[in-house]
């Protein structure tokens, strides 16, 4: 019976001591859940003035670059610059040595073919023999007018002899001897001032050939050549060589016959280019002669010294000549002697005809010589040309001559260097880069539509991440459409001046115009991830136990900024609350404990 009591006496106590707890937790269960929750701190959302800045972080750009390029397959031997350095026009950037020894060998093979054509070329120059057969000819056709003029003479004086009027006959005679000896003298003078004009007009024609052909082999040789690209771009006040001018060798005076240029080499293209100018102011010196001397035996008031007097009165005389030939014609020409005369007569004109074409001969033989000797000629120089060239990349290769080294353009600082020593590089590959600060920096960014209309071209920026060194200042340059977003972006182009470098990221503010807003929050309630920026608002909800409190993700939209706070739209409305800060990561939907709530 005692065991019963006192086993009834632990059940009681028992139940009471649950009974206390239960009640105890239910009035203190809010507070311990709070303890539990990540605590947020608020700020209201509220309308207000923001002084708005458009702000935005770009890399700097410099406007002026030289790409400094390999011309051939080489090995650098020695590297005399790294990135950062400040370097002159001329300066040393690399030092080559020997190239692929297998490009050596096929360089040494194309020289030696090379050296093969030009002894070719130089054996198959045409010689003459001074045209000694030409000039017999003429000797002999000369002679032969000379007797046939002879005949003429002793078959006049025997027609005169035998003719019934002997006084009327000698009178026509003699008249047509006069006229034949006046007109002679005329084609003489006419011969000599002729001579005179085509020898000139022969030297303007003959420089005119070598000219075209200069032109045409330049032509060639630009369309089969591929001129070293050179960055940066070219200077202003640079000039370009026209087809016709250039900077070189003198040409041959007496031959016409300049070098020629190397189809594999702009410096050849531009020897030519400069022969062809040369050639041309020879042309222009030659035609002018030309045109001084046409004017001279032209223009003259002396008959003996005027190609058109002398021919006007030659034409002259040989009418009268024809007339007192048709009186003569009138005598008997049954008479045995007259006949013997127009034989004679006959005898003269074959062979005046005879020799002009002898003459013609040798002029026209000297003149297809000179032109095959100076086209053979300059084939020959254009060999000798590409025989220099080739000599001097063979150098290259080998890692000698004084070219063997790469140097700077132009004067600015190194950003990139590519190559090492040792390393072996091939024709195109960009060794270095050299930034021309003389030409200035730019920075851009995108900003929305809206920022950018706030804007103008002048505006001064001010650099947010400035901390030390010389002043950096921007100026905004241009508002250009984003090509990567055109419907809602505009792309920011600030030119940079002070102590900055290609390469350096900055933050650019820019901006001061104020304006008033209907939601205005703290710049610390702003969060930001792969969907945009969005905050968290704080939403009250009752329980039985008092107020909950829910973190909501609101998407939004930034319309201006200054240093404290932003001007946004979004889904919310002023008199919300934002979370600003948190004592942990949270998530939408998430239960939170307010910094400024008691319970």
């Amino acid at each position: 019976m005692e065991n019963k009591v006192k086993n009834r006496a632990w059940v009681k106590d028992a139940a009471i001591i649950f009974l206390a707890v239960l009640l105890v937790l239910t009035f203190f269960s809010s507070t311990i859940m709070n303890r539990s929750l990540t605590e947020a701190a608020t700020e209201e959302v509220k309308s207000g003035t923001i002084t708005a800045k458009v702000r935005g972080k770009g890399i700097v750009e410099a406007n002026g670059t030289n790409k400094v390029k390999a011309t051939g397959t080489v090995t650098i031997a020695k590297t005399m610059v790294k990135a950062g350095d400040e370097v002159k026009a001329d300066d040393i950037l690399f030092v080559l040595g020997a190239g692929d020894s297998e490009e050596l060998e096929a360089a040494k093979e194309l020289l030696d073919d090379l050296q093969m054509s030009y002894d070719q070329a130089l054996t198959n120059l045409p010689v003459n023999d001074g045209y000694t057969s030409e000039y017999a000819t003429i000797a002999a056709r000369q002679r032969e007018l000379d007797a046939a003029i002879e005949n003429l003479k002793t078959a006049e004086a025997s027609l005169v002899k035998t003719s019934g009027d002997k006084n009327e006959l000698s009178k026509l005679v003699e008249e047509k001897n006069n006229l034949t000896a006046d007109i002679n003298k005329d084609k003489a003078i006419l011969a000599e001032l002729t001579y005179e004009l085509d020898s000139a007009k022969s030297q303007l024609d003959s420089a005119m050939t070598s000219l075209n052909y200069l032109r045409s082999l330049v032509n060639s040789l630009k369309s089969a050549s591929v001129v070293p690209e050179y960055e940066p771009e070219i200077s202003e006040g640079e000039e370009i060589l026209s087809e016709e001018k250039g900077v070189v060798s003198e040409i041959n005076e007496s031959s016409f016959a300049p070098s020629t240029g190397d189809e594999e080499s702009a410096q050849s293209i531009e020897e030519l280019e400069a022969q062809v100018f040369e050639m041309l102011k020879k042309v222009d010196a030659l035609s002018a002669e030309y045109a001084k001397k046409q004017n001279e035996l032209t223009t003259s008031v002396i008959p003996e010294e005027n190609i058109l007097l002398l021919e006007k009165r030659i034409a002259e005389n040989e009418a009268k000549l024809n007339a007192v030939n048709a009186k003569i014609e009138q005598w008997n020409v049954s008479n045995s002697e007259y006949l013997d005369y127009k034989e004679a007569e006959n005898a003269v004109a074959g062979a005046e005809e005879a020799l002009t074409i002898a003459q013609s001969n040798l002029q026209y033989s000297a003149a297809q010589d000179g032109r095959s000797y100076n086209s053979a000629y300059l084939s020959a120089q254009a060999i000798k040309l590409k025989i220099d060239r080739q000599k001097e990349k063979i150098k290259t290769l080998a890692g000698e001559g004084e070219e063997n080294v790469i140097t700077a353009k132009t004067a600015g600082i190194v950003s990139e260097v590519n190559c090492a020593s040792g390393d072996s590089v091939v024709k195109g590959d960009i060794l270095a880069v050299i930034e021309v600060p003389d030409m200035g920096y730019t920075i851009s960014f995108s900003v929305t539509n809206d920022q950018a209309r706030r804007l103008k071209i002048g505006d001064k920026a001010t650099i947010s991440n400035f901390y030390w060194g010389n002043e950096i200042t921007a100026t905004l340059k241009s508002i250009a459409t984003d090509k990567k977003n055109p419907q809602t972006q505009k792309l920011l182009t600030f030119d940079v001046e002070g102590d900055v470098n290609a390469g350096a990221e900055l933050t650019v503010s820019v901006g001061q115009k104020s304006a008033s807003y209907d939601l205005v929050i703290p710049n610390s309630a702003i969060r930001n991830d792969n969907n945009g920026s969005f905050v968290y608002v704080v939403e009250a909800k009752n329980s039985p136990v008092g107020n909950r409190y829910i973190a909501k993700r609101v998407k939004i939209e930034v319309l201006a900024s200054d240093d404290t706070n932003s001007a946004v739209t979004a889904d919310m409305e002023s008199g919300d609350f934002v979370i600003t800060t948190t004592g942990a990561p949270i998530k939408n939907g998430e239960q939170v404990r307010l910094a400024n709530t008691a319970s």
